[in-house]
């Protein structure tokens, strides 16, 4: 017997006006200090450091922050809050970062945090067209996790904390000093301290998401940080070039700037070192892979339920039915859709309508818009801001999916609204009142 969905209408619901309330802990404290870019402190050894004011040497930045939002601490919280910012990146700057998707839960443990910060790493620049960096060095990690011991350890914070220079650190490591190059960034940190009784379990993955989306306040140098483009790709394999090492150092710690001088039983340290090696760079040996035991033998295949047909000996698997399909081209809209302001005339009326607004390539000539329809619509242009509250739906159905193992709707959508105020929605309902 196969599954059965139950009947559903679906409907799309656009600028609905609601609230987010964001989870938080008692006391929780983030800190991250300000990006160091420097120049070495023996100029012959480097060329000068490249002016950021001729050369790009990251992508464009967000205009606003955006804070972290979720709650829970797996891959399917990490992943929904990384493609949030980026969905709300791209209608800021008008862009197209695609959203990541991460390993399964099961691969995502396996990983030790500098492969984690990474991989977050290397997704944000091949998104934006980079490069990716090459790998987690064992050097720069034994630099950066004995300057975040140090930190928590002296109640310390800052780039020069223990009285050396990022580089100075690094250069204490002989591989490191004979094949630096100039790179011009070379450091993040971030701290989080909670009075929680357990410690953060995703702090490098906060880490990573705050030096990437929420780093207004530091005019986003951590963020360039971690997409900087000036690596000479001229060592190792072809097409990647850098080295990362992630320090992470957890325990009690007092910041030290605080007047109040509170000690914090639970923090993270996490400092972030960067590295550009020389061309005769000696790479370590991959990994021997042991090779993987054979399959399992094929289980014997189960009767074939009732309500399948069988074809040449062979059982109909399912297939993809298209129940509806809406182009927003002209004599096909609105077809079978109902459309309708569900506030009525209280705010003006205003429907979805089609248009030739946000056109590509493959959009033909038409494209839905969500406020241009109704008596009040009429005036909404498309490079207009929408009105206030509105509430304009499309509905489709009532139809039926008993016969279905599986069923999904996609659109695609530009959305532009205000953060945490307004959202574009896909419901569904198996009463046509309830949606969900």
């Amino acid at each position: 017997m196969r599954k059965t969905l139950l009947p559903a209408a679906i409907l799309l619901l656009a600028t609905v006006v609601c609230l987010l309330a964001a989870l938080s802990v008692a006391r929780p404290v983030i800190v991250s200090a300000a990006p160091l870019r420097q120049a070495d402190p023996v100029a012959p050894v480097d060329p000068a450091p490249v002016d950021p004011a001729d050369v790009q040497a990251y992508p464009a930045d967000p205009r606003d922050d955006t804070p972290w939002t979720g709650a829970g601490t797996g891959v399917a919280v990490i992943e929904e809050q990384f493609n949030r910012a980026r969905s709300l990146e791209n209608a800021q700057l008008g862009t197209f970062v695609k959203g990541l998707t991460l390993p399964s839960q099961a691969v995502w443990n396996t990983m030790d945090d500098g492969a984690r910060a990474l991989w977050l790493i290397n997704q944000e620049r091949t998104a934006r067209g980079l490069l990716p960096l090459d790998s987690v060095e064992k050097n720069v990690t034994e630099v950066a996790q004995a300057d975040a011991q140090w930190l928590l350890d002296h109640n310390a914070w800052g780039h020069e904390a223990d009285g050396r220079t990022p580089t100075q650190r690094l250069d204490a490591k002989p591989a490191i000093a004979a094949c630096r190059q100039f790179l011009g960034v070379y450091e993040n940190l971030y701290a989080t301290m909670s009075d929680s009784a357990t410690a953060k379990p995703i702090a490098v993955e906060r880490a990573v998401y705050w030096w990437m989306y929420e780093d207004k306040a530091y005019k986003w140098g951590h963020r360039h940080a971690l997409l900087w483009t000036p690596y000479d790709d001229n060592s190792g394999k072809k097409g990647q070039e850098g080295f990362i090492g992630l320090g992470h150092a957890r325990g009690a710690y007092t910041f030290p700037t605080d007047p109040k001088k509170i000690r914090w039983p639970n923090a993270d340290m996490i400092v972030l070192n960067l590295f550009d090696p020389c061309a005769t760079w000696t790479y370590a040996a991959p990994p021997v892979v042991a090779p993987p035991p054979p399959p399992p033998k094929p289980p014997v295949p189960p009767k074939p339920p009732a309500n399948t047909v069988a074809v040449t000996g062979k059982t109909r698997q399912p297939v993809w039915v298209t129940i509806n399909s809406q182009p927003f081209e002209p004599n096909t809209f609105p077809g079978a859709w109902k459309l309708s302001d569900a506030n009525g005339a209280k705010y003006g009326e205003y429907k979805w309508i089609n248009d030739n607004c946000q056109l590509d390539a493959n959009s033909g000539i038409s494209s839905g818009m969500a406020v241009g329809g109704g008596k009040d619509g009429m005036n909404v242009a498309c490079v207009d801001n929408y009105p206030n509250n509105v509430r304009s739906w499309m509905i489709y159905g009532p139809f039926s999916l008993t016969d279905a193992v599986a069923a999904e709707m996609r659109i695609k959508a530009w959305v532009y609204t205000q953060p945490y105020k307004d959202m574009l929605c896909m419901l569904a309902s198996t009463d046509k009142k309830t949606f969900n």
